[in-house]
């Protein structure tokens, strides 16, 4: 800065607006005030404007220490305490305008004690004074607080709240009393142990502020070495504390669970809950136990956890042991279905005919691998719980196969019975090693989903359940063909 070659003392910093103001003091020019528009003020750099130079000195002479506020009542008006050097201390200047520099200030309304200087000052509403004012205690109005009872094993939050909040005190200057917080030490208080106990407060007052120090040897030196902070003015109450006579234990007479026994699956877990009686009973402390651990474990607050199939029992025990029990039976982890299919998509029966459907269910060792079995339409087609199919009249009915979930259909087209059966040939002739095909034929609109073949000479010819004839050696065989209503044909076949 300029005009400092001396050197800078005693800065103070205002801000209005967007411009921030230092009064700092001089050693050239005694004290001077700049001002800046930088949001960065504080920075090496910036640029300052001179708003005044040797404020104060044209009355006063040599000056320092500035000390500025605002008015409360109006934010155009400042004020500035320049310390009148060696004496009075500080003197009073105003401005109303901080860009145009301060004036002096006569006002017989002016008035600080001598020799204050150097300081800071604390701009106050009339409620904030108040309130320091009220903390500016100078002695206790009251005697001893009554004594205060504790249950036995009390924790400190119980011993806290039954402790006197506040304390009735004498305000500096014959202000009146004030009630002001106490804060207490409760750390000779043993709840453990019956007695009376003394402890102190200690009031929250500006006097419990520390305000001296004292160092090794009990040196009140600045430079003394071990400093310790304490208050010389802080204020002290006492009280005794009672701590009641422990109760007479009392002791758990039973206790119960919420279920007696449950069912989990493989890797579920379920909190158990447990209630002690009384409900006035000292301590309720449990003990979770299983019979079984490999089947199902407990934890100490009663979660059970299902770790393989059997079952366990999981027994609560009271501190002087009362004792319940669940029976838990853990069932192997469910392994969902996929797929179900049927041997039959399609089938056409006659009436009255029956078909055993065969579902077949993926994975092999699905849990739940019941199937159920149901007709779309019961007049045309019945189902059986086993899947056995009975034709009832002419129509068309869906079965449904469904396991865990999972379905699979078969269409079952019923037709007449027929009335008889013809074969695409009364005879025919085979060579040795070959084979001929029988084709069977039913009256129109009839049906036979069954129809069985059978051989009268097996050491001359075979015939497959498809109707495939083999000769095997020569000679003559009759193969007959039969409906599952029994209707038959033959054909006779020659073997070369």
């Amino acid at each position: 800065m300029d005009g400092g070659t001396n050197g800078w003392i005693d800065t103070t910093i205002a801000q209005n607006g967007n411009k921030t103001y230092h009064i700092t003091k001089s050693h050239d020019e005694q004290i001077i005030m700049e001002v800046t528009t930088d949001k960065q003020w504080w920075k090496q750099g910036t640029n300052w404007t001179r708003v005044q130079s040797n404020i104060g000195q044209s009355r006063f002479g040599s000056v320092e220490g500035p000390a500025v506020f605002k008015d409360h009542s109006n934010d155009n008006r400042w004020y500035l305490f320049v310390d009148d050097l060696p004496q009075p201390g500080y003197q009073p200047m105003i401005s109303t305008d901080l860009d145009k520099g301060w004036d002096y200030l006569d006002s017989p309304d002016y008035f600080l004690t001598i020799n204050t200087k150097h300081g800071g000052v604390i701009s106050l509403t009339k409620k904030q004074y108040d309130s320091l004012r009220r903390a500016d205690a100078v002695s206790l109005a009251d005697s001893q607080p009554a004594a205060v009872k504790v249950p036995f094993g009390a924790t400190e939050g119980t011993v806290a709240a039954a402790l006197p909040a506040t304390a009735k005190v004498n305000m500096a200057y014959n202000m009146g009393t004030s009630d002001l917080p106490v804060k207490w030490d409760i750390s000779p208080v043993k709840t453990d142990k019956e007695g009376t106990y003394s402890i102190t407060g200690t009031i929250c007052s500006i006097g419990a502020n520390k305000n001296q120090w004292m160092g090794k040897d009990g040196s009140t030196s600045y430079l003394a070495e071990d400093k310790q902070l304490y208050s010389s003015k802080e204020l002290k109450v006492s009280v005794d504390v009672q701590v009641e006579a422990k109760p007479q234990e009392i002791l758990p007479t039973r206790v119960t669970l919420d279920r007696s026994s449950v069912s989990l699956t493989v890797g579920k877990k379920l909190t158990l809950k447990a209630q002690v009686a009384p409900g006035n009973a000292a301590d309720k402390t449990l003990a979770w136990k299983s019979s079984k651990a490999s089947v199902a474990t407990v934890s100490q607050n009663g979660t059970v956890t299902a770790k393989a199939a059997g079952t366990a029992n999981i027994t609560v025990s009271t501190v002087n042991g009362k004792t319940a029990v669940c029976k838990v039976t853990v069932k192997p982890k469910k392994i969902a279905v996929k797929s179900i299919t049927l041997s039959q998509k399609k089938a056409t029966l006659g009436v009255k005919e029956k078909l055993a459907l065969k579902a077949a269910i993926k994975p092999s060792n699905a849990t739940d691998r019941k199937v159920k079995w149901t007709t779309s339409k019961s007049s045309v087609a019945t189902v059986t719980s086993k899947g056995v199919v009975t034709a009832k009249k002419k129509g068309t009915a869906k079965i449904t196969a469904t396991a865990d979930g999972k379905k699979a259909v078969c269409t079952i087209i019923v037709k007449a019975a027929p009335k008889k059966i013809s074969l695409n040939a009364r005879k025919a002739t085979v060579k040795r090693g070959k084979t001929y095909q029988i084709r069977v034929k039913l009256p129109k609109n009839t049906a036979s989903y069954k129809v069985t073949y059978s051989t009268s000479n097996k050491k001359v010819a075979t015939v497959s359940s498809a109707g495939k004839v083999k000769g095997l050696k020569k000679g003559t065989a009759m193969i007959t063909v039969k409906t599952f209503n029994k209707k038959r044909a033959t054909i006779k076949i020659m073997v070369k």
